[in-house]
């Protein structure tokens, strides 16, 4: 088993990954707003300006707007998996303060370095 030590030490590295991986998160969610946007627009525009039935200008549309569809498409994966990373950082967390709070209790029930 691992010192006391080394788990809070382990402890606080996890709680700076998780601060840097919540900055990561709101940094992607604001890039997925923004291509969602971008997408929105370049699909509308695309669509008011070609000529033709309603199924002809969504298919031109959608052609046209492929790019910016797939950027959406991307953003929101990112975002997705920064919502994991900090759901796994959460977790390994959750471990590790079990674990040091196991450690303080083995450490009080133990005799040896207490009467010195």
């Amino acid at each position: 088993m691992e010192s006391l030590e080394t788990t809070l030490s382990r402890l606080s590295e996890v709680s700076r990954l998780l601060d840097a991986a919540t900055l990561d998160l709101a940094d992607a969610d604001l890039e997925a707003v923004r291509a969602k946007v971008r997408y929105v627009k370049a699909y509308a525009r695309s669509f008011l300006v070609t000529q033709g039935s309603m199924d002809i200008r969504r298919y031109t549309a959608d052609a046209d707007t492929i790019d910016e569809l797939e950027e959406r498409e991307i953003s929101e994966a990112q975002c997705r998996a920064g919502k994991e990373r900090l759901r796994t950082l959460r977790d390994q967390m959750e471990i590790l303060r079990t674990t040091a709070a196991g450690q303080r209790v083995q450490f009080m029930a133990e005799p040896t370095g207490q009467w010195t």
